[in-house]
């Protein structure tokens, strides 16, 4: 049984944007593209895997002077709130 923990809808909809990106360049690759043919089917089953790496990106565009403050402090709002959530992804990603 798979359980899997919250996560922010921000943080969601960036991860599964970098699964898409990822995609993109992973299937440049036979074997990646035989076993994965659907980017759609890809981005939905393993968009979760992405969740931590979205964090990283997300906590050093906070770090970044060329950003506007307004998309930091929404960056920021969007970590803060993800963090506050029960059984956020901080403590577990997915358990299978």
């Amino acid at each position: 049984m798979k359980q899997e923990g919250f996560v922010h809808q921000g943080i969601r909809k960036v991860s599964m944007e970098l699964c898409g990106e990822y995609y993109e360049l992973a299937a440049q690759n036979d074997e990646f593209y035989v076993k994965y043919p659907d980017q759609r089917e890809f981005i939905n089953t393993e968009w979760p895997h992405f969740i931590e790496e979205t964090r990283r990106v997300l906590a050093k565009m906070l770090q970044n002077p060329a950003h506007p403050q307004q998309m930091k402090d929404e960056i920021y709002d969007m970590l803060l709130a993800d963090h506050t959530l029960p059984y956020s992804h901080q403590d577990f990603q997915i358990i299978n």
